[in-house]
């Protein structure tokens, strides 16, 4: 976080937008505050994602903590609901490893980020946006989106080099 401030206080943010993935995000939005805006995120999830999943989940968070979720909130969210989903999928008998690790692997529910599947290496396969940090009509830091989808189904780079289904 004070990496983002002195940059801000350099007067660098005015030649040089700040990109980054994960170094301005939710967690850190509040405290970085008017230091964080023009900033330039890359992300698989932002809380202005456009999904019912996601808008259904910011609501309940806001409304229970008082503040906005961090991508770190969304994917824990997603993995409960993977879980679950996968729980399911075996009947509730999770005594069988090769069974759950199967219905993970291939459990199907509403994520927060859109579709979402594994890779061959069970790396996530997602969509990935830009989003610009601007202040919203509260006064607040919020992100906002400059471009959807700039990766598309967009897996682990290295999954091609995997020589056997990981399962």
């Amino acid at each position: 976080m004070t990496f983002v401030r002195q940059y801000k206080q350099a007067g660098l943010h005015d030649k040089v937008p700040l990109y980054s993935v994960q170094t301005v995000e939710g967690t850190t939005l509040g405290a970085l505050g008017e230091a964080a805006i023009g900033s330039v995120v890359a992300e698989t999830w932002t809380p202005d994602a456009e999904n019912p999943a996601s808008r259904q989940f910011v609501a309940a968070f806001e409304k229970r903590f008082g503040r906005t979720p961090s991508s770190y909130a969304a994917f824990s969210y997603d993995s409960a609901r993977l879980l679950g989903a996968a729980i399911n999928g075996t009947g509730g008998d999770v005594s069988n490893r090769k069974a759950l690790t199967a219905a993970i692997k291939s459990a199907r529910f509403a994520s927060v980020r859109g579709a979402f599947q594994f890779n061959r290496n069970n790396y996530p396969v997602q969509n990935y946006h830009v989003y610009k940090v601007v202040t919203g009509a509260d006064g607040k830091p919020r992100f906002s989106t400059l471009a959807r989808d700039v990766l598309v189904n967009h897996g682990d780079a290295h999954a091609a080099q995997c020589t056997q289904k990981a399962g």
